[in-house]
């Protein structure tokens, strides 16, 4: 069964990122010993807010060279992959009850404004990030 399909059959939200982050930390593994590995860690480090160009740089490939690889590698744009840490991270924040306001955590995760990151946390949970810290 692919990662499309079982999401589609999944209706708790957090099972659904569980479901994408063990395809992602999968697909991670397979490609150990790649210039894609340092690029990985650099997402994880800057929890999703760093510019695809200083990851092409850090791993000494084009910009276009980088976004082909990763998406070879990875199964996804390195920009897809961001926005699934910056949700993921914002999702462990709402888990741990997260008291400020939610447009300082999407601050905090480097988006502008906060309709961007409602958008973003929508596409990967299938819900406002408001309603999910009313769930937690």
């Amino acid at each position: 069964m692919t990662l499309s399909e079982k999401l589609n059959l999944e209706e708790n939200d957090g099972n659904k990122v569980k479901l994408i982050e063990n395809f992602l930390l999968g697909k991670m593994i397979e490609h150990k010993q790649s210039k894609i590995e340092n690029a990985l860690k650099l997402i994880f480090a800057s929890e999703g807010f760093i510019e695809i160009s200083e990851l092409a740089k850090s791993s000494a490939l084009s910009d276009a060279q980088f976004r082909k690889r990763f998406n070879n590698e990875i199964g996804i744009s390195p920009s897809q992959y961001c926005k699934i840490v910056r949700v993921n991270t914002a999702l462990a924040r709402l888990k741990n009850h997260y008291q400020k306001p939610l447009i300082e955590l999407g601050n905090q995760l480097g988006y502008f404004d906060q309709s961007h990151f409602i958008k973003d946390f929508k596409s990967i949970t299938g819900s406002s990030p408001k309603k999910f810290k009313l769930e937690f």
